[in-house]
């Protein structure tokens, strides 16, 4: 999973960023007036998972060095469900005056608007991205009280009780339930997915 600073929805598959709501403060801060007074209050970053996962960790890693950037507390927000789309909408839904930021993952802004009926967002057109910030590989782990200890044990297990091996995903839409879905298309296994408010709890459980 890579974080960007270009087009959300024009990236590839795996992509994510840091990403404003409904209107570019590092627009807002060229303009004269703005700059100024820019920022004069604390600023937030939302995380629409849940804390633990990877996008938490980078937020909490992020939120200081911006603050003392900015001069100003950067608070990080915890708005998970629905694959992201809660806090993602939350994002698009604040004030466009650069003080709400949305740390933004594939899933956020691409796979989930694309795959759903009725997205509650358009990432195109209602968010905007702002930085760079890091990659993260999709890997798949167990616990060591798994009797799954490869890749080998894994295809095994899955092949001998199809739907029965139980995999968890950040939640539906996200990247690994997207790479966990083509991964079974293409191995043409089947396993139970279940979905979770964040990378977080998946892993702890």
């Amino acid at each position: 999973m890579n974080h960007f600073a270009c087009g959300a929805a024009r990236g590839r598959a795996g992509l994510a960023g840091v990403v404003l709501a409904a209107g570019a403060a590092f627009c807002m801060m060229s303009a004269p007036a703005a700059a100024q007074d820019f920022p004069n209050r604390p600023l937030r970053i939302i995380v629409p998972f849940a804390p633990g996962g990877n996008v938490d960790i980078t937020a909490r890693a992020l939120a200081p060095a911006l603050g003392e950037a900015l001069g100003q507390q950067v608070i990080v927000e915890n708005r998970a469900g629905g694959g992201g789309f809660i806090g993602a909408t939350a994002a698009v839904k604040a004030a466009p005056d650069g003080y709400t930021l949305l740390l933004g993952s594939s899933g956020t802004i691409s796979v989930a608007p694309a795959v759903a009926k009725t997205p509650p967002y358009d990432p195109v057109r209602e968010l905007a991205v702002v930085g760079a910030i890091h990659s993260v590989p999709l890997v798949f782990t167990s616990s060591a009280r798994s009797s799954i200890n490869s890749y080998r044990d894994l295809v095994a297990q899955a092949t001998a009780k199809p739907g029965q091996v139980a995999m968890a995903s950040a939640g539906t839409g996200t990247s690994n339930h997207l790479a966990t879905e083509l991964w079974m298309r293409e191995a043409k296994l089947k396993v139970n997915q279940i979905p979770y408010k964040g990378a977080g709890p998946a892993l702890v459980d």
